[in-house]
């Protein structure tokens, strides 16, 4: 649950025991600010929609594990899911249904219709789901490193959807952004100790 688009948090525990804790979940965008949204008649933050997007920690997220605890490049890492996004893969009865039950919401936008509906329809079960975007994108990052999603194109493509789609997010929100080790937090319950990231994990 950790995919291109979105956040990722993590703990590593090493085999002496040692525990080190990755946040890389990403901010709001910079001028997406109370105003802004009280100008557009919103009292609360949107669940969905454009401006319920925050920056992808999740990519920066790899870059840190990798670099620290990694023993193949991230192209040997990525290199399976670009195989799935580009051969595809056959769809799972859960995600048949609710692909069909997600089909007004993904009719309410072209990029993700032509994505997600392919021949204009969701897909059924054992149908082959195939993603040459995604593909693409992973490829940057193989080729690139992190600064293939935060600084290249596709940080480029991804700003201009949000853009068109009314949203607020800059390249500079994408361009700063760090992923950052953080110490987890523990407590002991009934004898085991159980850990956690601090908060917002």
């Amino acid at each position: 649950m950790c995919g291109i688009g979105g956040d990722l948090f993590a703990i590593v525990c090493e085999r002496d025991g040692r525990m080190h804790g990755v946040n890389g979940s990403g901010w709001a965008p910079a001028r997406l600010t109370p105003d802004l949204l009280e100008g557009q008649g919103l009292d609360s933050m949107p669940q969905s929609g454009v401006h319920a997007i925050t920056v992808p920690g999740a990519v920066a997220g790899w870059a840190l594990l990798a670099e620290r605890f990694g023993r193949l490049s991230i192209a040997g890492t990525l290199a399976a899911a670009i195989g799935l996004a580009d051969e595809g893969f056959p769809v799972a009865e859960i995600s048949a249904e609710e692909w069909r039950n997600s089909e007004p919401f993904l009719r309410g936008d072209p990029d993700a219709a032509r994505t997600f509906l392919p021949e204009g329809r969701p897909l059924t079960l054992g149908g082959i789901f195939r993603n040459p975007d995604l593909a693409w994108a992973y490829r940057q990052i193989a080729e690139h490193g992190s600064d293939g999603f935060y600084l290249g194109e596709v940080a480029r493509r991804l700003i201009a959807g949000i853009e068109r789609r009314g949203g607020v997010m800059a390249a500079g929100d994408l361009a700063d952004f760090q992923a950052e080790w953080t110490e987890p937090i523990s407590t002991n319950y009934r004898g085991w100790d159980v850990f956690e990231l601090p908060p917002n994990g």
